[in-house]
C-alpha cells in the first residue's frame, strides 16, 4: 500500500509541521529577533544556508528580507561552502551562518 512508504508520509506531513513550526518561530520571535540584531549591529555578514530543499528557504528568504534588518543577508548552499568556502567568504569578516534543516525521526522496524 502506497502509505507505508516514506516519501507519501512525508509529503502528506509537511502543511502540518509547515503550521507547527511557524507556531514555535512566533512565539520565539523576540528572542530571535533580539539574538540577530546583536550579530547585525555588530557587523556580521549573514548568511542563509541548507542542503537540497531546505537551500531553498534561503532562496526565498534573501528576496523577502530586502528593506529590513537582515537586507544584504546571502543564501548560500550547505554544498557551496563545503566546496568553495575560500571563494565565498572572506577570512577578515565576521559570519553568522542561519543553517535550515529539517528534523527527520524515523522509527525503525525489525
Amino acid at each position: 500500500m502506497c502509505r507505508e512508504y516514506n516519501t507519501w508520509k512525508e509529503i502528506h506531513q509537511q502543511p502540518e509541521m509547515w503550521l507547527k513550526t511557524y507556531g514555535i518561530i512566533k512565539d520565539l520571535k523576540d528572542q530571535i529577533s533580539s539574538f540577530v540584531k546583536k550579530y547585525v549591529n555588530e557587523g556580521y555578514d549573514i548568511i542563509l544556508t541548507g542542503a537540497g530543499t531546505s537551500a531553498y528557504i534561503g532562496d526565498a528568504l534573501q528576496c523577502v528580507l530586502a528593506g529590513t534588518l537582515l537586507d544584504g543577508a546571502k543564501a548560500v548552499a550547505t554544498t557551496d561552502i563545503i566546496t568553495e568556502a575560500d571563494m565565498l567568504f572572506n577570512k577578515e569578516s565576521k559570519v553568522l551562518l542561519i543553517s535550515f534543516a529539517r528534523l527527520l525521526t524515523m522509527r525503525l522496524e525489525g
